[in-house]
């Protein structure tokens, strides 16, 4: 009988041993778990803040860009307009150079290559004007896509937060779990 009891107790013990082992290697196995994911999570996070970076220096230089080319359009609409009191000073020099119609007709005929051409850069300017308000949309669409992925790293953020929180959990619960085994006088 005594011997039954021994043998009992040599298996309780063994399966008391293992089950430590066992936790152990659980315990260790979720520590490794949370570590790779907290390296995961710093990794992810200096990717988000140089990609973050790098979208506010691509997008300081297409503002200065179009910053740029707006003022330039400026100039450009100030020069057609001294061209227009230009051209509307030239009806009192006709009168002056009347004398002289050989002349005047060598003007008007250059005059008139000039003004075939002025049609062609009305059109220009009307499709550069074009072109910027198509471009001032895509740098609103494109802010509207780096707000929508500002807000999905903040879910990703948030969910990588989440599953921490439930391996700390499970290892709390595992070491709950083994506290009855302390009870038993062979540890």
């Amino acid at each position: 009988m005594a011997e039954q009891e021994n043998s009992q107790a040599e298996g309780m013990a063994q399966v008391i041993h293992e089950y430590r082992l066992a936790m152990a290697d659980f315990n260790s196995a979720m520590k490794m778990r949370e570590d790779l994911s907290i390296r995961i999570g710093r990794r992810t996070t200096h990717i988000i803040r140089f990609t973050m970076m790098a979208m506010m220096v691509l997008g300081s230089a297409m503002f200065y860009l179009i910053h740029t080319l707006t003022s330039d359009m400026l100039r450009i609409t100030q020069h057609m307009d001294e061209m227009s009191s230009y051209m509307r000073g030239m009806s009192s020099d006709f009168r002056s150079v009347a004398t002289h119609v050989d002349k005047m007709r060598l003007s008007v005929d250059k005059m008139n290559s000039f003004m075939e051409s002025m049609p062609a850069m009305n059109t220009s300017v009307a499709q550069i004007s074009a072109d910027i308000t198509q471009m001032t949309g895509d740098m609103k669409k494109m802010n509207q896509n780096m707000t929508t992925m500002s807000f999905d790293m903040m879910n990703m953020s948030v969910q990588f937060i989440a599953v921490n929180n439930k391996l700390g959990v499970m290892g709390y619960d595992v070491n709950r779990m083994s506290a009855p085994m302390k009870l038993f006088p062979f540890q």
